[in-house]
């Protein structure tokens, strides 16, 4: 246990999952930058539609955590086999 109280390997985990931008996100995925953001305001429509890798704003930003972004891409390779 580490002094914040969780796991040493969740905290491990925790730092390594980094922070991307829309331009790693869309360098990682050929998905353009703009279809990225026309992604993360569908996820804010009524009702909410959820595609591509989960968003969110930090300040004027969109972000996305590493971990989620791969996770994304793992569910849309398994989908296609």
């Amino acid at each position: 246990m580490t002094a914040a109280g969780f796991p040493s390997s969740a905290a491990a985990a925790c730092r390594a999952d980094r922070i991307l931008h829309i331009k790693e996100v869309s360098e990682m995925t050929s998905i353009p930058e703009n279809t990225l953001r026309y992604y993360h305001q569908l996820s804010k429509a009524d009702p909410p539609q959820y595609v591509g890798p989960r968003a969110v704003k930090i300040g004027k930003r969109l972000c996305w955590k590493e971990s989620q972004v791969l996770a994304w891409l793992d569910e849309v390779f398994a989908e296609a086999q």
